[in-house]
């Protein structure tokens, strides 16, 4: 039994609509690519407008979290200027999504900073009420003398009566 080989060559034509196919392709792609970049500019102010609303409602929750965001790139621009001009400018294209992070951050935050806190007047709480005492936690006892050096550390010492 004999086997044959056949080898089939494309001919002239279909070459010819080959690369017409892959060049109407790639037309449609870059057509494609131009559409979304004229539409991301043209869409910019709108975007960015929206960014500076919920970046100003997330200042007002919580203050820190935008000005250190600020100061955060303004010290990456000063260590790498490219670097920094990169982020900055990535800042102001996503400014939504920029701005709705700081906003979650904040809330976060927000919420972290309440639940602490709820947490330590709870346990000044049971502590007066387990020892009887009128001090909350961590004021300083009159039973101490204090001694401040000058480096900063203190030393307390108690008091003999």
């Amino acid at each position: 039994m004999t086997q044959r080989y056949t080898t089939a060559r494309p001919s002239l034509g279909s070459a010819i609509i080959g690369l017409l196919v892959f060049a109407l392709l790639i037309y449609v792609l870059f057509r494609v690519a131009a559409f979304t970049v004229n539409t991301l500019v043209s869409g910019l102010p709108f975007f960015f407008g929206i960014g500076l609303i919920v970046a100003a409602a997330a200042y007002y929750v919580d203050k820190r979290v935008p000005v250190d965001f600020v100061n955060w790139i303004g010290k990456t621009f000063r260590e790498n200027p490219l670097k920094g001009l990169v982020i900055g400018a990535a800042t102001v294209v996503f400014a939504p999504f920029v701005a709705f992070y700081l906003l979650a951050k904040a809330l976060l935050l927000k919420k972290v900073k309440s639940a602490v806190g709820d947490m330590q007047q709870r346990a000044a709480d049971q502590m007066r009420d387990q020892f009887g005492t009128g001090t909350p936690i961590g004021d300083d006892d009159a039973g101490f003398t204090e001694v401040k050096k000058d480096d900063g550390l203190v030393i307390r010492i108690p008091k003999q009566e």
